[in-house]
């Protein structure tokens, strides 16, 4: 490799010392072009996200009532509470519904509704099984901007209201018993989490920047003073517009607009409203809407002559094996997951025996599969612990690429480690029909991460953080697309494998004639025309040689687990504090 590139660099001329006239220079360079791949970001995926994104949320009883005042964390005495009108919650593309807490339920005075004289009660699915939830009389929601500088307390902030909204509260509890242990750590737990029936008709803009810059900085110090001093930035921006809204700038934190991707990921949607149990009969439902895949509708294989379904799925390799699926897009996921399925076909299995606190990885064979974590996962039903591996690598493939052709320079694909958990969440409808998810597609292999495990405060270690590879994130509902713009953090280095060498100059020529305009490039455009040509080459050209070629790099994706520990239960808790309030 580096022989090769230094060869390279001897012959190709360098801007200053070029003659040729543009199309002479595109020749001469094409004569040293290989095949060009799917763009490789290397080493940038970790086992878990260092945020999942977040919306403001105001609450009215009507479309036209004032909003209700209730009631959130003092950041001054976290132990008491002072009015508002904001709610926080993650907004989260794979919740069907939107899920209030009980918290919230008691501060904001929602009321639950009532079918023949009896409570409504919801039964929803999530990782660790099934919870039960009342069901919220008819509000109105508005939503603003997650980002500094958004006036929380002016309800002119929450542009986008969305109507007649049915929460599920809760969850109800399983138990009259009150453990005050419990009942203190709830607290802190207080979660909200805002689905797709508020993103229905609309495009979500995550900015990752500020994020992939406080993991760019830890990780180069491994310093947790840097972590505390950079706790607001680590937080994802998010922001939800109406189709069409123009891209006003990209440092205009609070109210940017949507901006031009540069990659698009095709989705499917499914519904799964048919897994859903309300008692008593005939009861409303809560609101709900379908959720995105990565990968055909995974639900047409349970229908009589489904229509066809040409959405590229993920597809995955691991030791020579390879498995595709459709892994549902879910924002409200910091891990990526595979089912039991998916695993075996990559010749991955769980070793039986193993205890359900700390289960084991193995191959076909019985031989142990390296480099594993362990992690305590939560969310609708509980708490379970998930084993992981690395995979070699995950493809997706774009919009702009040939689906037919794994290897079109357009398509994404991560490789120097692929981190996933193995995990079945399985539901059953009333025919008795059951369906595993193949996979979800988590925060992890979109925004800026770290090495995560363990099952609780005193065995967790996190290390080993990573920027993520995108710029931006744009959920583009009406759509159906994914839209990831590829980091530009090294000029030139269009495969983000942190070298500018012979595979970014197989890009460019690849892209020849390309308008980054029109969302058609990989690049990033290096030169900022909003072309791929002549001034592109160059751009190339000109950074030939910087950085550090993989083959050099010694970068390690999997740590050590006697790497430096961040997390005490003294950060933990300011972490969860810190997530009840918003930016000064």
């Amino acid at each position: 490799m580096t022989n090769f590139v230094r060869s390279a660099q001897e012959r190709l001329p360098t801007p200053r010392t070029a003659k040729l006239p543009g199309l002479a220079l595109l020749i001469v360079a094409t004569a040293l072009v290989s095949k060009a791949g799917a763009v490789e970001l290397f080493n940038v995926a970790r086992p878990a996200a260092l945020d999942q994104p977040r919306i403001n949320v105001l609450i009215r009883n009507s479309a036209d009532s004032d909003p209700i005042v209730g009631e959130t964390v003092n950041p001054i005495d976290p132990f008491e509470t002072i009015p508002t009108i904001n709610l926080q919650a993650y907004f989260d593309t794979g919740a069907s519904g939107v899920l209030l807490s009980n918290a919230t339920m008691s501060a904001w005075g929602l009321t639950a509704a009532q079918h023949n004289g009896q409570e409504v009660v919801f039964e929803d699915v999530g990782v660790g099984g099934t919870d039960f939830f009342r069901v919220s009389q008819p509000i109105s929601i508005g939503l603003a901007s997650f980002a500094p500088g958004t006036d929380l307390e002016n309800p002119v902030h929450y542009t986008q209201q969305i109507n007649n909204i049915r929460a599920e509260l809760g969850p109800v509890p399983k138990s009259p018993v009150v453990d005050p242990l419990e009942d203190f750590i709830s607290f802190f737990q207080d979660i909200n989490v805002v689905g797709m029936p508020t993103m229905t008709g609309k495009v979500v803009v995550i900015d990752p920047k500020p994020t992939n810059e406080v993991a760019r900085a830890i990780g180069a110090t491994g310093s947790i003073a840097d972590l505390i001093d950079n706790i607001d930035n680590l937080f994802l921006r998010s922001h939800v517009y109406a189709p069409g809204t123009p891209f006003e700038s990209a440092t205009a934190e609070s109210n940017p607009g949507i901006p031009v991707t540069s990659h698009h990921i095709k989705l499917s949607y499914a519904s799964f409203d048919d897994f859903t149990t309300v008692t008593p009969g005939g009861a409303p439902l809560p609101s709900l809407a379908h959720n995105p895949f990565v990968g055909p509708n995974p639900l047409l294989a349970l229908t009589e002559n489904p229509p066809a379904d040409d959405t590229p799925g993920v597809r995955i390799e691991y030791g020579g094996q390879f498995a595709e699926g459709s892994f549902l897009l879910d924002t409200g996921a910091a891990v990526s997951m595979i089912s039991e399925g998916i695993a075996s076909q990559l010749d991955v299995r769980y070793r039986a025996g193993t205890p359900a606190e700390s289960p084991v990885l193995e191959f076909f064979d019985g031989t142990m599969v390296p480099d594993q974590f362990l992690l305590q996962i939560g969310g609708i039903g509980g708490t379970v612990s998930v084993a992981g591996f690395y995979p070699d690598s995950l493809l997706l493939r774009t919009v702009e690429g040939n689906p037919a052709d794994d290897n079109d320079p357009h398509h994404l694909k991560f490789t120097g480690g692929a981190p996933v958990l193995v995990l079945d969440i399985s539901l059953e409808d009333s025919m008795g029909n059951t369906f595993t998810l193949d996979g979800i597609l988590g925060m992890n292999f979109m925004v800026g991460g770290a090495f995560l495990s363990g099952t609780d405060l005193l065995t967790l270690t996190i290390a080993d953080y990573a920027a993520g590879a995108f710029d931006w994130i744009v959920f583009d509902e009406p759509n159906g697309l994914l839209g990831l713009h590829l980091s530009t953090d090294l000029v030139g280095d269009l495969n983000r494998d942190g070298f500018v060498g012979q595979d970014d100059l197989n890009i460019i020529i690849s892209a020849w004639g390309e308008s980054v305009s029109a969302g058609n490039s990989q690049l990033g455009d290096p030169s900022g025309d909003g072309f791929i040509g002549q001034s592109d080459l160059n751009a190339v050209l000109g950074a030939w040689g910087q950085g550090t070629p993989p083959s050099l790099a010694g970068l390690n994706a999997v740590p050590e687990p006697s790497a430096w520990l961040l997390v005490t239960s003294a950060v933990a808790m300011m972490l969860l504090i810190r997530r009840r309030f918003s930016w000064s």
